[in-house]
């Protein structure tokens, strides 16, 4: 059915805000994960349920390009996209190896994000809040690690 949408990232909190921002941006379904090994036997079970996976670069024990390889060899359809807080750390031949379809950079640009989990989910573009289609949710969300706080910066 391919409905949901896996969100993978040890820190919880950034998790559960990219969760909700994609409740909202594509109206599906979210299953979060703490971790690459979580994710691997979530989808091992279910692998026909996941329209797209959006992990995190550094976690813990395996990264997310190395459950990226993993999911690929599982279900090659599913839309992968990649987050890390230092793009340069990877390059476009180990995202195309390892079946990564887009890559994003934290802190999250809105538009980036949205324009990404649209292109995952194509129906999600008519049933976006009012909110999101205007623009009006445009900027970007930093998470900041000493105060635990999530901003959002308006474009």
């Amino acid at each position: 059915m391919k409905n949901q949408c896996m969100i993978v990232d040890d820190n919880a909190m950034v998790r559960e805000t990219t969760a909700l921002l994609i409740k909202h941006i594509a109206g599906c379904q979210v299953r979060c994960c703490a971790g690459a090994e979580e994710a691997l036997l979530a989808f091992e079970q279910e692998p026909d349920a996941y329209g797209c996976v959006i992990t995190d670069f550094n976690m813990p024990g395996m990264n997310g390009l190395q459950l990226g390889g993993l999911l690929r060899a599982i279900a090659p359809e599913v839309k992968m996209l990649l987050v890390t807080g230092n793009p340069g750390a990877v390059d476009d031949g180990e995202l195309n190896e390892n079946g990564f379809h887009a890559l994003l950079p934290k802190p999250f640009n809105m538009s980036l994000l949205r324009d990404a989990v649209r292109s995952f989910f194509p129906a999600a573009g008519n049933d976006v809040p009012a909110a999101v289609s205007r623009g009006s949710f445009e900027g970007s969300f930093s998470f900041h690690e000493k105060s635990n706080v999530i901003a959002f910066a308006a474009a």
